[in-house]
């Protein structure tokens, strides 16, 4: 089967099929037709003029889509350019608006989607790209399937609650406790804000009762108790003669 586009050229298909799309809680139905994965085409597919007709759709070309009274925000594809050999935070189009997973995956040779967790607002989110070659590579808005976030072990999923002491008063958070064992009575007000700024940014740094104090295995040294070896310096325990004088 052949069909015409806009430019009158003839385009071979393999076969049509019937498609469900959904549209948020409205499902339409209609005639798709298939064609080869060497098929020229930057994008998932083509709407056709029987579907716009049928389905009595409505844009403005910038900002929304209509359809079936079903109004969605339109998101033009950009083109992003990828510096050599480096990771760059992108917009992607999403395929579901929900909390979900982008796994990692490579778009073309050298060019990979990083794996990330996403929570998309009207089908967009921040996505990483990773580009491993040695040139600018320019590419277009990509579009990314979201699998469902399953949780598997509840037990270990952090909940937040209220805390409370045994007079059922809330207890103070960390950064009021630094705030209440600064004091800021001696300072005006800009080295004051300042101060409070620092507690508030670096709250987790200051050392509080309670606290189990940190490490780090950065850099080790070791003592060797041996026996045998050589001490590196022993202090004096009688005085030479001629300083005895």
């Amino acid at each position: 089967m052949t069909l015409a586009g806009v430019t009158g050229h003839q385009i071979k298909t393999i076969r049509k099929v019937k498609v469900t799309m959904l549209l948020r809680d409205k499902e339409i139905r209609h005639t798709a037709h298939v064609v080869k994965n060497d098929f020229s085409i930057d994008y998932a597919g083509i709407l056709g003029m029987d579907f716009l007709q049928k389905h009595r759709i409505k844009s403005d070309q910038k900002n929304y889509l209509q359809i079936d009274g079903v109004t969605l925000k339109l998101h033009p594809y950009k083109k992003l350019t990828l510096t050599p050999r480096s990771k760059t935070i992108i917009q992607a189009v999403t395929d579901r608006n929900r909390i979900g997973i982008v796994k990692s995956e490579e778009m073309s040779p050298g060019m990979f989607i990083g794996s990330c967790l996403v929570a998309p607002e009207e089908y967009v989110c921040p996505i990483s790209m990773l580009n491993t070659t040695g040139e600018t590579v320019e590419i277009i808005t990509p579009l990314v399937t979201i699998e469902k976030l399953l949780v598997t072990d509840r037990e270990n999923v952090l909940t937040l609650r209220t805390a409370c002491n045994k007079n059922a008063s809330p207890i103070l958070t960390r950064r009021e406790s630094i705030r209440g064992q600064i004091r800021t009575e001696h300072l005006n007000q800009e080295e004051k804000k300042t101060i409070e700024q620092l507690c508030k940014d670096f709250c987790d740094i200051f050392h509080l009762d309670g606290d189990v104090l940190t490490h780090t295995a950065a850099v080790e040294h070791e003592i060797n108790p041996r026996i045998d070896s050589a001490p590196v310096n022993v202090r004096q325990y009688r005085l030479p003669v001629k300083r005895k004088e």
